[in-house]
C-alpha cells in the first residue's frame, strides 16, 4: 500500500491541466498514422514469413531432386 507521500508524488509529477486537456483532444490524424505504421509493420512480417517458408519450399525441391 502506498503511503501518502508516494502518492502526492505521483500527483506533482504530471500536472492535472494536462490531464484534462489530453482527455479532451484527440488527434485523429495521429491516431491514422499509428495504425498505418503498424499495418507496414504487419505488412513486412507476412511477406518475411511467405519468403522463409518459399525458400523452405524450394531447398527442399532441391535436395529432393538429387
Amino acid at each position: 500500500m502506498r503511503n501518502k507521500s508516494e502518492t502526492t508524488e505521483m500527483n506533482n509529477e504530471i500536472p492535472q491541466d494536462s490531464l484534462k486537456n489530453s482527455a479532451a483532444k484527440v488527434n485523429v490524424n495521429d491516431l491514422l498514422r499509428r495504425v498505418r505504421v503498424e499495418q507496414k509493420k504487419e505488412k513486412k512480417g507476412n511477406i518475411a514469413i511467405i519468403g522463409a517458408i518459399a525458400v523452405a519450399c524450394i531447398a527442399t525441391g532441391i535436395i529432393q531432386s538429387l
